[in-house]
């Protein structure tokens, strides 16, 4: 086993150090920016474009599979499997990795995260440490290997399990015709998303329980778990993994332990809603700066707020002030404006090298939906030089 980096300096930190480089692609767009359309069967389309919209599908992954038909490997299973765990927990991926690794996570006598895979990737260790996943022994999570269907049904159970804390007790048996080849193990896992309609037979009756599972099929059996499982956000039962004393606890201790150490983050604004509360969290680092702004729910759960100003992954430039910020009366809508004081852009070599402005500098307002997460970002002013 080896130690990872404690919270603080990896799933935070290092994201923020790291994003002042050329932008990733990310939940918010920016004019002249393209994406490449994934190759998706007819009949999984829908499904996958409502998973889209859930924001199960990652956007921040390089080389992410393109041809969804493909079968899933173990490590995209995770990563979409903790995409889930998040958004039933009501925080986003980075958020949810950070609040694991705080309070969930095994550490070592320094206060380094334990990863428990010699092979492990990004999220494995966290995934690990909410039962998401499980390794294959001694220390291996083989991220490239294959998922069978027997497998889905087990892992697709495991994360129902993590969120919700809750171990399925389905006990209809099996009624597939190659029932009797589902191994032990499996049957559990199998039994709950089958009578649940998560996963579904062959038109031959058969379950195929180690027949070939794709990433689109992945993605769908999630979305049929977030619309169909007994405790989910989609009926409003899901309680987050995570306080709200925790989120704040956990910015807390970011802010002093930094501060303790002469750099890093630093907090800049706070503001409390009925529903949430705004936090705006600085980081100046030898690498580069940036700002990292939450929504840090009342009900438990924290997430990074797209303001629609940002170099990327949401976050803004430290230069960029946010003024203003407040709550309506119910809690449910953000507004704030935001001074950009020089405009942003960026070379971008998959357009030919051609400088794309994203934003030109100026005063712009912000209103975000503190329930959808949407938001309206509007350039209202010049501003002098």
């Amino acid at each position: 086993m080896k130690a990872l980096k404690r919270v603080l300096g990896s799933a935070v930190a290092a994201t923020v150090l790291l994003s002042v480089s050329i932008p990733s692609v990310s939940a918010h767009t920016h004019p002249n920016e393209t994406s490449v359309q994934p190759i998706v069967s007819d009949w999984a389309k829908e499904e996958v474009a409502k998973a889209e919209e859930l924001g199960l599908i990652p956007q921040d992954v390089h080389g992410w599979p393109s041809d969804y038909r493909q079968p899933v490997s173990r490590d995209h299973f995770q990563r979409i499997a903790m995409e889930f765990v998040a958004l039933q927990s009501s925080c986003d991926y980075k958020s949810l990795l950070s609040l694991t690794d705080e309070y969930k996570a095994e550490k070592d006598s320094d206060g380094f995260v334990i990863d428990p895979f010699t092979d492990g990737t990004s999220g494995t260790a966290q995934a690990y440490y909410l039962g998401v996943i499980k390794g294959r022994g001694n220390g291996i999570f083989a991220p490239d290997d294959p998922i069978t269907r027997q497998e889905a049904a087990v892992l697709l159970s495991q994360a129902y399990t993590a969120y919700s804390g809750e171990t399925p007790a389905v006990s209809t048996g099996l009624s597939f015709t190659d029932a009797h080849q589902v191994d032990r193990w499996a049957k559990a896992g199998v039994e709950t998303v089958s009578a649940w309609g998560v996963m579904k037979g062959m038109e031959d009756g058969s379950f195929s329980p180690k027949g070939f599972y794709s990433l689109e099929q992945c993605i769908l059996t999630f979305v049929r778990l977030y619309q169909q499982a007994p405790i989910t956000r989609a009926k409003g039962n899901a309680v987050s993994l995570f306080t709200y004393d925790q989120c704040i606890r956990l910015l807390d201790a970011q802010t002093k332990e930094t501060k303790d150490k002469g750099y890093g983050f630093s907090e800049v604004q706070r503001v409390a809603g009925p529903k949430a509360t705004f936090v705006r969290m600085d980081l100046v680092g030898m690498r580069g700066s940036s700002s990292v702004p939450y929504f840090v729910y009342q009900e438990g759960g924290m997430k990074i707020v797209d303001l629609g100003i940002c170099l990327s992954n949401n976050e803004l430039n430290v230069s960029q002030e946010t003024r203003d910020c407040k709550f309506d009366e119910a809690g449910d809508t953000f507004t704030c404006t935001v001074t950009v004081p020089a405009t942003v852009s960026f070379i971008l070599a998959e357009q030919g090298d051609q400088e794309v402005v994203y934003h030109e500098k100026g005063v712009y307002s912000v209103t975000v939906d503190v329930n959808s997460m949407t938001h309206q970002t509007v350039r209202t002013a010049d501003i002098a030089g």
